[in-house]
């Protein structure tokens, strides 16, 4: 992060998209010498992140601003669910006003099925209801017998049922001998992978992670790329499972891709995520989230919250 600092100081830009490039070329070959690019690419990703919300903050704007949509709310999504607990999260989310869970599978039939049979149970015929096998199933093959097993349930997607760095020619296989869509992207390794499986239509639910590949300015642009071609064909829907700063990140970003997918919201008591920041996650009657009201990213991290937590703060003033 030191070596990231250097480079930054002093610089100046009319854009972060100068930024992220110039960060992408200065730290190319230490991703080949630490044969570890993807740590890199998270922190490029992140001080993207940073930079568009500075931008957005000094012109009095939100960040879907900037780039021209004005949104205000987007549809969210429950999100990491065992299948154990089931009964007691999604049950919590209903409360909450979730009507699209997405359920945790690849711990065997059994277990598996006892969960979406809980969950089930729950729901009603208007909410939706998701898979997410976590890359548990190595052949297409078998991910599609465990898929077929599970498709009783009526399910919306069955999320990264192979490895993520699985063949085109396997991807394609699993999709001609499944009825359910597949969703997929959040471990795609760089920019690169994302516009290939964008031009293959590999995913009918595209799910890159801001927080780890591309940032705002990335992703906006393999998402350009593709709007009304073979994006078209696939719905962006962000993936993100953490901290708020980066949830808001995702929303907006959801915004600017057309707000056409759901916001993956993490169903599990997480105090920190919830009392660092003002933004109110409340759910309106039809499952929506509204964006934050403030500039930029729209989160102001409450210091003393953070503190309460055990959170280190660390005040950087040059």
């Amino acid at each position: 992060v030191k070596e990231f600092a250097f480079w930054l100081k002093g610089k100046s830009f009319h854009s972060p998209a100068e930024i992220f490039d110039g960060l992408n070329h200065a730290f190319a070959v230490l991703g080949l010498q630490t044969a570890d690019p993807g740590t890199l690419l998270q922190v490029t990703a992140g001080i993207d992140q940073a930079l568009w919300d500075l931008v957005a903050r000094h012109q009095g704007k939100r960040v879907c601003d900037l780039f021209g949509v004005a949104g205000d709310n987007v549809k969210a999504y429950a999100s990491g669910i065992h299948p154990k607990e089931v009964t007691e999260i999604v049950s919590s989310a209903l409360d909450r006003g979730f009507s699209s869970f997405k359920i945790k599978v690849g711990f065997g039939s059994e277990i598996d099925q006892m969960g979406l049979s809980a969950a089930c149970e729950l729901i009603s015929e208007g909410h939706q209801l998701m898979i997410d096998a976590n890359q548990a199933w190595v052949l297409p093959s078998d991910a599609a017998k465990n898929i077929t097993e599970l498709s009783r349930f009526n399910l919306m997607w069955v999320e990264e049922p192979i490895r993520a760095n699985s063949s085109l020619s396997d991807w394609g296989a699993l999709k001609k001998i499944i009825d359910v869509p597949i969703a997929g992207g959040e471990n795609l390794g760089d920019l690169e992978t994302v516009n290939t499986y964008l031009q293959h239509s590999v995913f009918d639910y595209m799910q890159p992670d801001i927080g780890k590949i591309g940032g705002f300015t990335g992703l906006i642009r393999v998402l350009d790329t593709h709007r009304g071609t073979s994006l078209h064909n696939s719905v962006y829907c962000p993936h993100w499972l953490g901290g708020v700063v980066g949830l808001a990140a995702s929303a907006h970003l959801l915004t600017i891709a057309g707000n056409t997918g759901l916001l993956e919201v993490d169903a599990n008591e997480n105090p920190i995520r919830e009392s660092l920041s003002d933004w109110d996650l409340s759910l309106s009657s039809d499952g929506r989230i509204k964006l934050p009201e403030g500039h930029g990213l729209g989160i102001v991290p409450d210091l003393s919250a953070m503190k309460s937590q055990n959170v280190e703060v660390k005040i950087i003033t040059e």
